[in-house]
């Protein structure tokens, strides 16, 4: 009777199995750049569409006061006040294109690598399942989108009632509940996010 492996065995077991399989990190390295540039260069031309109707000098970028984080921050918060409707009118549409395409392209490449791992399991079943993958990765998705959407209100929340112009700015308080909250948010993601992370 062959003796049991532990667990830091199997991973380096299937990390061996891994690395003698380059196709694999070639096609895992792929999927995720067919759906990045695009992306990215997506986001890089509307940026320059944004800054061609609002350049940095109008939005009083160009001059921020860096020895002074008071002013600096107020000078940040005013140009961001500008380009906040250009920005919000860009992730409209290219959110859901994007959320859209990831969850297509990354649940077909996880398909594609994971073949040759499910191949050798007792429990393997025939085919690539892109559906199921598309669905965990969707699921993972709007998890995310999710998790992100309640840390950053929260932060607003934070900020709401911790500066204000009313009275002197309560940074100490301000920068607890930041800490304890970007803490709290990052366990509650850990938490939720393995199962489908492990499923995928």
């Amino acid at each position: 009777m062959a003796a049991p492996l532990r667990g830091t065995q199997s991973l380096v077991g299937q990390m061996g199995w891994v690395f003698s399989r380059p196709s694999l990190t070639a096609i895992e390295m792929g999927w995720r750049w067919l759906f990045g540039i695009p992306f990215l260069a997506v986001c890089w031309m509307q940026a320059q569409q944004i800054l061609t109707v609002l350049p940095l000098e109008s939005a009083g970028l160009s001059g921020v006061d860096a020895q002074n984080p008071w002013v600096a921050a107020v000078q940040l918060a005013n140009a961001w006040a500008l380009y906040q409707p250009h920005v919000i009118g860009v992730l409209r549409w290219l959110a859901p294109v994007a959320a859209l395409a990831w969850v297509i392209i990354s649940g077909l490449g996880r398909s594609l690598v994971l073949q040759p791992l499910a191949s050798s399991s007792p429990f393997r079943r025939p085919g690539l399942r892109v559906l199921e993958m598309i669905a965990l990765q969707a699921a993972w998705l709007a998890l995310l989108a999710a998790t992100c959407w309640g840390w950053f209100r929260s932060i607003e929340w934070v900020a709401a009632t911790h500066i204000t112009s009313a009275a002197e700015p309560d940074l100490v308080g301000y920068s607890i509940w930041v800490i304890f909250l970007s803490l709290g948010f990052f366990t509650v993601w850990a938490l939720v996010s393995w199962p489908l992370s492990i499923a995928a």
